[in-house]
């Protein structure tokens, strides 16, 4: 998996443990495929209003 971590975040971090920390947070918010697709179908929805 690949994530985008915030510049910040590594500066932030002291440690590279507290690093890895913050990485294993950013896995709980990464969207799957499902909910990619109900997003689009939810927005193409909302814009069709």
């Amino acid at each position: 998996m690949q994530f985008n971590v915030p510049r910040r975040a590594m500066f932030e971090c002291g440690t590279v443990e507290e690093l890895a920390e913050y990485v294993r947070g950013l896995q709980g918010t990464a969207l799957d495929e499902g909910k990619v697709e109900r997003l689009s179908d939810l927005m193409a929805e909302l814009e069709g209003m």
